[in-house]
């Protein structure tokens, strides 16, 4: 399967012959409600992997703090190769999963500091706590707007570079 499938050429089309018999509302919202299913299914999938590479990272942290920008490479690469195979089934879930796991293992040292200092766990779940709600919000904000986003997928992933490197 691929991460979506989406074939607009094909929807659009199924979606006139839909609307001439009233069935177009309840067409959409089914199809809105099967993306998001599938959306979040892979987004959890995804924090289960970077939770197993942190843990992982936690355990081995002087290993991965001597290493780290041999990590951070293998992280891009493997955020190229996610974006490379995004068409490819299986191999495409196995590159999300391995660059998921490896962002867990590269958090591990900067989760190891914090986790260490009197606040530490306060100011992870904080952080834990603001990334849910922004996604959350996120998340009902798309779902109620008819606008399209997908031609947004170039910009943010050169946005996404552009942080990872500051």
């Amino acid at each position: 399967m691929a991460l979506y499938d989406r074939n607009y050429a094909n929807q659009s089309s199924m979606n006139e012959n839909l609307a001439g018999q009233g069935a177009y509302e309840t067409q959409a919202s089914t199809d809105m409600r099967a993306f998001v299913k599938q959306t979040y299914q892979l987004f959890v999938a995804s924090l289960l992997a970077a939770t197993a590479g942190a843990y992982v990272g936690i355990g081995l942290v002087s290993v991965v703090a001597t290493w780290y920008w041999g990590f951070i490479i293998l992280e891009l690469g493997l955020m190229f190769g996610v974006y490379a195979t995004k068409r490819k089934a299986g191999i495409n879930l196995i590159m999300l999963f391995g660059f998921t796991f490896v962002s867990g293992l590269t958090l591990a040292p900067l989760l190891s500091h914090f986790l260490g200092t009197p606040a530490g766990a306060g100011i992870v779940a904080n952080a834990f706590l603001l990334t849910t709600v922004a996604f959350g919000g996120l998340t009902l904000f798309a779902m109620n707007t008819s606008r399209d986003f997908s031609a947004m997928g170039k910009m943010l992933f050169i946005v996404l570079i552009v942080i990872l490197y500051l």
